[in-house]
């Protein structure tokens, strides 16, 4: 017989109590005090892994809550991340809005000037116009040119929060699952050791 099936052995004949000791006196002679103290010294080992089982749940336990923590602070952060891209689309519309003012009043400005100078000179009339005219393109060039720069840089931005955003969800999928994952571990050594300590 083995050591360990030994204590097993000698666990199940101390469990059976005074009663088999009554009834089995060369037993009785047989249990030595070796047997004994190896039976004291199984007792204690099973309670000291029981006691390290729920250390180990205990730190589980102080994992899970310093994740459910970190999910919150990951949770903050996306929050500011949000507000810091809608802050910078709502300023590239504003932008948007005041170049298009700017043409605007530009326009208007060269359309005085052309009425100035109609009042001035006929003649001037078809040079003016061609002014007008070169400026107009000169002045769409630059707003779809403008147009397109600020729609680029929304859409960069937008693409930057969404991944962002994909790493954080995926950052904290991980830690959920790392804590689960070590939560069944120690249940299932807690099972086993309760199983150890019924047998």
């Amino acid at each position: 017989m083995g050591s360990w099936p030994r204590r097993l052995w000698l666990l199940s004949l101390w469990d059976m109590g005074p009663q088999w000791l009554r009834g089995s006196p060369c037993s009785l002679l047989n249990f030595s005090r070796s047997e004994k103290d190896a039976l004291e010294t199984t007792l204690f080992d099973i309670q000291h892994r029981l006691a390290q089982v729920d250390a180990r749940k205990e730190q589980l336990e102080s994992q899970s809550q310093a994740l459910l923590l970190a999910k919150e602070a990951l949770q903050v952060e996306l929050g500011s991340v949000r507000k810091q891209t809608e802050a910078e689309v709502n300023r590239l519309e504003r932008e948007k809005q005041l170049q298009a003012q700017k043409f605007s009043q530009m326009e208007e400005e060269a359309q005085v000037a052309l009425r100035s100078r109609q009042a001035a000179h006929e003649e001037d009339v078809a040079h003016l116009q061609r002014e007008k005219e070169a400026l107009r393109r000169e002045l769409e060039a630059e707003r779809e040119e403008l147009l397109r720069r600020l729609t680029r840089e929304r859409e960069e931005l937008l693409a930057h929060h969404e991944a962002e955003k994909e790493e954080l969800n995926e950052e904290l999928t991980a830690l959920q699952q790392e804590r689960d994952e070590s939560l069944l571990r120690a249940e299932n050594e807690k099972q086993q050791a309760l199983s150890l300590k019924e047998s």
